[in-house]
């Protein structure tokens, strides 16, 4: 169960609560892609993250929002 899912579960799923996810997701983003930059890691060659599941929700929570305008 995602964190969408369980907001609206408990009934606590606003435009706010939904604003405040929204900026906690597109940080939490940026902090990977700022640690994973190529000059830092041509050393360690590790592979980046896989952030398809971090987009996905943003998505998902700009939809929605759109849908509250």
């Amino acid at each position: 169960m995602n964190w969408y899912e369980r907001e609206k579960l408990k009934g606590t799923l606003d435009k706010e609560k939904m604003e405040e996810r929204l900026s906690f997701l597109l940080k939490k983003k940026n902090k990977i892609m700022e640690f994973y930059k190529p000059q830092r890691w041509q050393y360690y060659r590790k592979p980046r993250p896989d952030m398809s599941k971090i987009d996905e929700e943003i998505e998902k929570i700009q939809q929605q929002l759109y849908s509250f305008v």
